[in-house]
C-alpha cells in the first residue's frame, strides 16, 4: 500500500491450515505499517477493511499475536472486529502479547 509514493503498509496471509483449537481452516494474517500511515489514517483503515474482507473470503478464521505495547494496533484490530485475548507472556524476554482472532460472519 502506497500513499504519495511512500510505502505505507504491507499485508499478508499465511497458507491456511487446520488448528484444532480454532476449529476449521485458520490462517495467520499480518500487516506491517510505515510512518505515512499516520498521515493517511482514514485511507489506511479503508484499505485495511478491504484486505480483511479479501482474507476472510479465502479463510473463515484469521489469527495472529499483537504486542501488548502496540496500543495503536490493538485499537485498529478491535475497530475491525477482531477479538483480543488477555495478555500472555510470549516474547523472548516474557513480553506480553494478545491473541487476535476473527471469524468470518
Amino acid at each position: 500500500l502506497m500513499f504519495g509514493g511512500q510505502p505505507a503498509a504491507m499485508f499478508g496471509m499465511a497458507q491456511p491450515v487446520r488448528i484444532s483449537a480454532l476449529g476449521p481452516l485458520s490462517a495467520c494474517g499480518w500487516f506491517l505499517t510505515g510512518e505515512s500511515v499516520n498521515r493517511h489514517k482514514l485511507a489506511f483503515i479503508r484499505a485495511t477493511r478491504l484486505v480483511q474482507a479479501a482474507f476472510l473470503a479465502q479463510c473463515p478464521i484469521l489469527y495472529n499475536w499483537v504486542d501488548e505495547r502496540y496500543v495503536g494496533a490493538q485499537w485498529l484490530l478491535r475497530h475491525l472486529g477482531v477479538s483480543l485475548s488477555a495478555p500472555v507472556p510470549r516474547g523472548i524476554n516474557g513480553e506480553l502479547f494478545r491473541l487476535g482472532i476473527q471469524r468470518r460472519r
